[in-house]
């Protein structure tokens, strides 16, 4: 489960609040601060500013791999849905995820 914030400057970030499966696990893979840090608690996606299409010009990071990327996202089904896109270099390069709001 993520939690996601909008800042006073409509900054989104969002912070995974509850792992189901493995609760305990580390960040392992990670770098740099998050290494070895657990990985519920973990802010895993920050810097998404709001655009024409939603909010864009971010960061993700995939708690599996360690690997941070650029992302995207955007409202769906009125507001019930988050699509966020991860990708490398150009957006046609990643993977998009639906998240349902809770």
């Amino acid at each position: 489960m993520v939690q996601i914030s909008e800042a006073a400057n409509g900054e989104l970030t969002g912070k995974i609040v509850k792992l189901f499966h493995n609760p305990d696990a580390l960040c392992d893979k990670c770098e740099g601060a998050n290494k070895g840090k657990p990985i519920n608690g973990l802010t895993i996606m920050w810097g998404l500013k709001k655009d024409d299409e939603g909010w864009g010009r971010g960061k993700i990071l995939d708690p599996k791999s360690g690997k941070v990327y650029s992302a995207k996202a955007q409202l769906t089904d009125a507001g019930k849905k988050l699509e966020v896109r991860g990708f490398l270099g150009i957006s046609l390069l990643g993977r998009t995820q639906i998240w349902e709001r809770q």
